[in-house]
C-alpha cells in the first residue's frame, strides 16, 4: 500500500486463519469481521470458537494504544478504547499460552458477549 507498512496480526476466532492488519502510521488496524463496533465478530459458524475469539481479542487487538482506531468489516468505526472499555473486565484471565496476563491485559479484562447479543 505505497509507503504505509501493514503489519499482519492473527486472530483466529472468526475462521482459524483470520487475519487483522494494522497500520501503525495511520494509528488503525483492519478488523474484518474479528472485532465489530459493540462486540466480538461473528462466531456461529461451524469454523468459528466464540472463546478463540475473544482470547485474539485480548491478546492481539486491546494490547493496541486505546486511540487505535478500528476499521471493521460492516458498520463503523470505533476505537480499541472504546471496545476495551465496552467489553472488560472479568477478572481470573490467562494469556493464549496459560501464563498471567500483561498489566495492560489485566486492567482490560476478558471480552464479554455484547448485551445486545445476549
Amino acid at each position: 500500500m505505497g509507503a504505509t507498512t501493514l503489519r499482519v496480526l492473527h486472530t483466529p476466532g472468526h475462521a482459524l486463519g483470520a487475519v487483522c492488519f494494522r497500520a501503525p502510521d495511520l494509528g488503525c488496524v483492519f478488523t474484518g469481521d474479528t472485532l465489530f463496533r459493540g462486540g466480538p465478530g461473528a462466531t456461529g459458524w461451524s469454523y468459528s470458537d466464540e472463546a478463540v475469539i475473544n482470547q485474539s481479542i485480548r491478546a492481539r487487538l486491546f494490547v493496541l494504544p486505546d486511540d487505535t482506531v478500528v476499521r471493521t468489516g460492516h458498520g463503523d468505526d470505533t476505537t480499541i478504547g472504546r471496545e476495551a472499555e465496552l467489553l472488560g473486565p472479568e477478572s481470573g484471565d490467562r494469556d493464549h499460552a496459560g501464563s498471567e496476563p500483561t498489566a495492560h491485559r489485566q486492567r482490560r479484562g476478558r471480552v464479554r458477549e455484547p448485551a445486545s447479543r445476549r
